[in-house]
């Protein structure tokens, strides 16, 4: 029998723990999509704004704005995507990730979003216009340091969405995924005065199964947030600039950058 002192015990459960928050963007034999970011698949589209940097696809957007990269390579009925999420040093209050589901076009979308305030928070853009259905709120899951990872993912059945952070739910939601498939895709924001870097990488999506639902259903730690949270966000079609927000506290509508 081996033993082992108390701290690498510890050592082991902790790394146990964090291994099973962490384990839904894996993919098997039945995944729909995955990306690995070996390079910028044209699924993506281009843009000056994004490019794949050491396994990471990695978004800059500039001040005061997002940029958006919607995936074009299927149209989804329900599924279980997934990505995980690091800012690399200097962080800046303000500055947000996000996973786009329920995806039309870049005018029609839904995104759950995560900031480095340790807020989270659902946007949805819609004929070009943002609202939004979960406002900005205090979420304790969130890694908010430099360089750890947000594990985001969402869960759809139907009208019906389930958003987790690092495998602990956030909320639950109701919506309007298009009638004939959707997309999905990622997204990135930047505080009013200071352009921002926010890095992906193992993008997965895989259908819905009863194993895959079974991750911590019970929210913990949130509670109503500030202000203190994305004041801009920017998003809108390919080639195009159009009016957009995800603000928290009201901020006005301000920009647009997105892929092609």
């Amino acid at each position: 029998m081996h033993q082992f002192p108390l701290s690498v015990v510890i050592g082991l459960v902790c790394g146990l723990v964090s291994g099973g928050a962490m384990a839904a963007c894996q993919s098997n034999a039945n995944s729909l999509f995955e990306d690995r970011f070996r390079n910028v698949d044209d699924s993506w589209g281009t843009f000056q704004n994004y490019r794949v940097e050491n396994g990471r696809l990695v978004f800059k957007p500039l001040a005061g704005f997002n940029t958006a990269a919607i995936n074009k390579s299927s149209l989804y009925d329900d599924v279980d995507a997934c990505v995980e999420m690091t800012v690399p040093a200097p962080t800046t209050k303000g500055t947000c990730g996000a996973l786009i589901f329920w995806a039309e076009d870049y005018g029609n979308y839904y995104s759950f979003q995560v900031s480095t305030d340790g807020q989270a928070s659902v946007w949805r853009r819609q004929r070009g216009k943002w609202l939004d259905p979960v406002s900005w709120r205090d979420f304790g899951p969130i890694a908010k340091n430099a360089d750890e990872v947000n594990e985001l993912r969402v869960v759809t059945a139907g009208s019906n969405a389930k958003l987790f952070v690092n495998g602990t739910l956030f909320k639950e939601l109701r919506g309007h995924p298009p009638k004939d498939g959707s997309l999905v895709g990622l997204l990135a924001c930047a505080p009013n005065d200071v352009s921002a870097t926010v890095a992906f990488t193992n993008f997965v999506v895989n259908p819905p199964s009863a194993d895959t639902e079974s991750t911590n259903d019970k929210a913990t730690g949130e509670r109503k947030g500030g202000n203190a949270a994305p004041s801009m966000n920017e998003s809108g079609g390919p080639g195009s600039s159009s009016e957009s927000g995800g603000a928290a506290g009201g901020a006005a509508p301000v920009g647009s950058d997105t892929g092609k």
